[in-house]
């Protein structure tokens, strides 16, 4: 599967789960001081709870539509956690 075409569909998984992730980071954010590390933290916990909450609790039928674009659940586990990971260096480094 093309690079791009991978990316794109990792992007359509992730709309569910990090856009909420970050607004809900923001309040860390604040109460933290603006300490970005712990609003990078928050993001990444939340993001896997998250991950939990929509696809494992709430639809857990929505992994075959991503099986059958050749997504396992364990690609897109890692994709959460990797994403996270990512933004947690961003704190980090700001």
């Amino acid at each position: 599967m093309p690079f791009l075409k991978s990316l794109k569909i990792i992007a359509l998984f992730q709309r569910r789960i990090l856009p909420l992730a970050l607004v809900l980071s923001i309040p860390v954010l604040f109460l933290s001081g603006g300490h970005f590390q712990f609003s990078g933290y928050s993001v990444l916990f939340l993001s896997l709870g998250l991950h939990y909450w929509t696809y494992n609790h709430k639809r857990p039928e929505a992994y075959y539509y991503y099986y059958n674009l050749g997504f396992s659940p364990v690609l897109l586990w890692a994709s959460t956690l990797g994403l996270g990971l990512i933004l947690l260096l961003i704190s980090y480094l700001a």
